[in-house]
């Protein structure tokens, strides 16, 4: 057996099976666990039952190695080349290459070892916190600097898309340092001033990333682990090892006998100031006398008296507002999660959450719970509203005819900025090459709402014009809406759902858009040929009684043809369908609809006025 499925199973074998999903998530969601964590952090949602039940089971996870060679902290090795065998940062093993199973729940693992070879180099995947394992931070791996932890979640991201070939983004949730490696990701710039670590660093979209929520990640930094300075050569291997690059990132500011500066990841600053890491070297370039550029604004810019206080994300490299955002933190009971300060957990001006796209808590919103740090991968109902999917045109996710999503109706931020919280608009966006529309909807048991296909309006970026849609009750069964005819172009659906509860997502809704285009496929160009056939000067006197055009339908199915003049009316139609079992000929009029067909060529005999010389046959399947 696989090494990562053995694992899984191994996680899995007292669990009852999983329910059949209710749907497709639109975009993958990949889950990153913290310091000295592995992918076992996220086992409590990752195998939720009810999480199951909405997209199907735990799909895979991406392992690496942070540490594979002592003294050496270069990403690509002294040879500088990516991929290959003297790597730092190891992704790709005999025994393991991090091709990943299709799927919409994905983890990340850095709790590992390797054998050591170069020659025939394999992973000895540890997770020491998973069933049957030994203690946490036992492999140093994940407990490694951040720029390191950054590039591996953009080898991971390429690896979720390739898996998912339908899929246009991800989903990003961190926990912890988690939520850090996610921002290192979406921020870090390289010496030409391009994204260094994107999927595509020359799209202004190219993270590939839709949203990215932290939980109770240490923003502004946490310094729960004191003073690492030690006159001494430190013992590695601690629980945790607080000399670690990683511990060196995290902190907010550096303390010795005679000095104090803002730790230099978050806040920027010469990473050369020697506190007794095992490198000072930030950004792992082999030189640890460098100037770093913090992730955070240093704080003396923003007029506080100390560096370490910045609130906001550097201007230098922000965060892309090409992204959504929500900041999950946690109060167990006092001023913070034990772990972090409830303050350092956000980013934030006087306005509200950064970054902002001008509304606050539009771009960006902030949930809070009230779970100790190490807990919080538990709290389900909280990670899943942090999961809301977008409540504004803007940012509306894609997806595709033909396929049935699951969606869930969410509790949201009580600083919504466009209505009550237990009022959840999710929005959804589609392409049409032009045809008739219907979408198929099943409601959240329990609840009203309205659903509504959108067109955009010219008024402002926001602004849809409705199509057409329903008002739905609780115990609605499947709806389908009315069909409508549609122009080429983008569209939307808004689904709202009224009086959510917290409890709401574990009954998802689902929805399939039918988009049957208004094209036909023509024997008479290349052998399954497709175009978009409209009945002008390419077939002469196209509405004579004698012509004749062919077309094939390419699987069994029920099949409408329509045409209009270019007033939306309906002229008459013959069509004639040589069935495959001899040269019996079947003829119905165009008021025919619902026609059974098999598979074939078919040929359409177009009999009415011929005035117009712009009409065109629609052909719905």
């Amino acid at each position: 057996m696989h090494l990562r499925y053995a694992l899984l199973f191994s996680a899995l074998i007292a669990a009852p099976a999983f329910a059949q999903p209710a749907g497709e998530c639109p975009y993958p969601i990949i889950f990153m666990h913290g310091y000295t964590g592995s992918q076992f952090s996220w086992e409590p949602f990752a195998n939720h039952l009810d999480v199951n039940a909405i997209w199907g089971p735990w799909a895979d996870t991406y392992h690496a190695v942070l540490n594979a060679y002592e003294n050496e902290e270069r990403i690509a090795g002294p040879d500088g080349i990516l991929n290959t065998n003297d790597d730092d940062v190891m992704v790709s093993f005999s025994n393991e290459t991090n091709t990943l199973a299709p799927g919409c729940i994905y983890t990340y693992n850095f709790e590992n070892f390797w054998n050591e070879n170069p020659g025939d180099p394999q992973i000895n995947i540890q997770s020491g916190d998973s069933p049957g394992g030994t203690f946490a931070s036992e492999s140093d791996s994940n407990e490694e600097a951040a720029f390191k932890q950054g590039y591996v979640l953009g080898r991971m991201i390429e690896a979720v898309l390739a898996a998912n070939p339908g899929k246009r983004q991800v989903i990003l949730v961190g926990h912890s340092m988690g939520g850090l490696v996610g921002r290192e990701y979406l921020q870090r710039l390289d010496g030409n001033g391009n994204p260094r670590w994107w999927v595509n660093p020359n799209g202004s979209r190219g993270h590939r990333v839709a949203k990215l929520i932290t939980v109770a990640t240490p923003h502004r930094g946490s310094n729960l682990f004191g003073n690492p300075f030690r006159p001494s050569e430190p013992q590695r291997d601690g629980v945790p090892d607080i000399n670690s690059s990683a511990t060196r990132d995290l902190r907010y500011n550096y303390f010795c006998a005679f000095c104090s500066s803002p730790g230099p990841y978050l806040f920027g600053g010469n990473e050369g100031n020697g506190f007794g890491w095992h490198t000072d070297d930030i950004n792992v370039d082999g030189d640890e006398n460098d100037f770093i550029q913090g992730i955070n604004i240093d704080g003396e810019d923003q007029g506080f008296d100390d560096p370490w206080d910045g609130t906001v994300d550097n201007p230098a490299f922000p965060l892309p507002k090409t992204v959504s955002y929500t900041w999950i933190t946690s109060n167990n009971g006092g001023s913070d999660d034990d772990v972090v300060d409830l303050a350092r957990q956000w980013i934030y001006n006087n306005d509200g959450p950064v970054p902002s796209d001008g509304v606050p808590y539009r771009l960006t919103d902030t949930l809070l719970t009230d779970r100790f740090h190490l807990d919080l991968q538990e709290d389900t109902d909280t990670v899943i509203r942090g999961l809301d999917e977008p409540d504004f045109r803007n940012r509306a996710y894609t997806v595709d005819a033909g396929i049935t999503y699951a969606g869930t109706a969410t509790v949201r931020s009580a600083q919504a900025p466009d209505g009550r919280p237990n009022t959840d608009p999710d929005w959804y966006k589609f392409s049409s090459n032009g045809g008739e529309v219907t979408v198929d909807f099943t409601p959240t048991p329990g609840l009203g709402g309205r659903l509504d296909i959108l067109v955009p309006s010219s008024a402002s970026i926001d602004s849809v014009a409705s199509l057409g849609g329903f008002d739905f009750e609780g115990d609605s069964p499947i709806i389908r809406t009315p069909s409508l005819t549609l122009g080429g172009g983008t569209y939307y659906i808004r689904v709202r759902h009224k009086r959510v509860t917290r409890q709401s997502w574990q009954q998802p809704y689902t929805f399939t858009i039918n988009d049957v285009p208004a094209s036909i496929v023509a024997t008479s160009a290349a052998a399954g040929a497709t175009e978009n056939l409209s009945l002008d000067a390419n077939y002469p006197n196209p509405f004579n009684p004698e012509t004749v055009i062919p077309f094939t339908i390419q699987r069994d199915g029920h099949v409408t043809l329509s045409v209009y003049d270019v007033m939306g009316r309906r002229i008459a139609l013959l069509l004639d369908a040589e069935l495959s079992s001899g040269s019996h000929t079947v003829r119905w009029n165009a008021n025919t609809a619902d026609a059974p067909l098999a598979s074939g060529v078919y040929l359409v005999r177009l009999e009415g006025d011929g005035a117009s010389a712009s009409r065109q046959i629609l052909l719905m399947k």
